[in-house]
């Protein structure tokens, strides 16, 4: 099926071009520049819901095929999104694969009709986990969390400070030092590895002692979600579609 250069069509229904259920044994090419609505018509360009193809579709680009599906059809469905993934993964594309899939998911949350509690969730698995296909967003997140002990460690335990040497250390109620700090940090920051710096440095009863252990009950929960997240997403636990 060829619609392409001088193909034109307008119109001021539901969907300008209904394409639903139509069936393209070979290739398809589509070209949507000529499809227009008339007047001050509002609504769909194409209505795809349905439509098989055996090839990759032409004549434009991955990402004007997703701009099509979310943006020119009457709402969300999941056939034209996995259709897609099919030829692009008969092709051997599977980084084009990911890509629609996390596209599709993402125009569920927009146009899908999810509840509120599946659409903050899904959200938020997207954020961290990339819909379950970027499971390597949660580590890099779990980095953060890591950066951000250390520096609060660092920062609160100067000399004076939050953090004091324990009567385990050989010079106890004296100042930590940077290195000691940074371990801390570190154990903070870590959900299973420990330095044992935590030991030898607690926090003191001053303000920045109070704050740094709060921030570090804080700090240990976000990292325990995120290595859990990130062992949920690796293994497939979380939902991709």
């Amino acid at each position: 099926m060829f619609l392409r250069a001088g193909f034109r069509a307008t119109g001021a229904g539901h969907s300008v071009l209904a394409l639903n259920g139509v069936s393209v044994e070979g290739s398809l090419w589509l070209d949507t520049s000529g499809v227009t609505r008339s007047g001050q018509a509002t609504g769909a360009l194409v209505a795809i819901d349905g439509l098989t193809y055996a090839d990759l579709p032409a004549p434009v680009g991955l990402s004007r095929w997703l701009e099509l599906l979310r943006d020119h059809t009457p709402g969300y469905s999941a056939q034209p999104y996995q259709q897609l993934a099919a030829v692009h993964r008969a092709a051997g594309h599977d980084s084009e694969v990911r890509d629609i899939l996390m596209a599709q998911r993402r125009d569920q949350i927009d146009r899908g009709g999810l509840r509120r509690r599946d659409r903050a969730w899904a959200r938020f698995t997207g954020l961290t986990l990339g819909f379950g296909y970027q499971p390597w967003r949660a580590l890099l997140l779990l980095f953060a969390v890591l950066a951000g002990s250390v520096a609060l460690a660092v920062v609160l335990g100067r000399p004076g400070g939050g953090l004091e040497h324990t009567t385990r250390a050989s010079t106890p109620t004296t100042p930590c030092s940077v290195v000691e700090r940074v371990g801390v940090g570190l154990d903070l920051g870590l959900p299973v590895v420990k330095t044992g710096a935590a030991g030898l440095c607690a926090p003191t009863g001053t303000p920045a002692g109070q704050t740094l252990t709060v921030a570090g009950w804080l700090l240990q929960l976000a990292a325990w979600a995120l290595a859990t997240l990130f062992i949920a997403g690796f293994t497939g636990a979380v939902r991709k579609t």
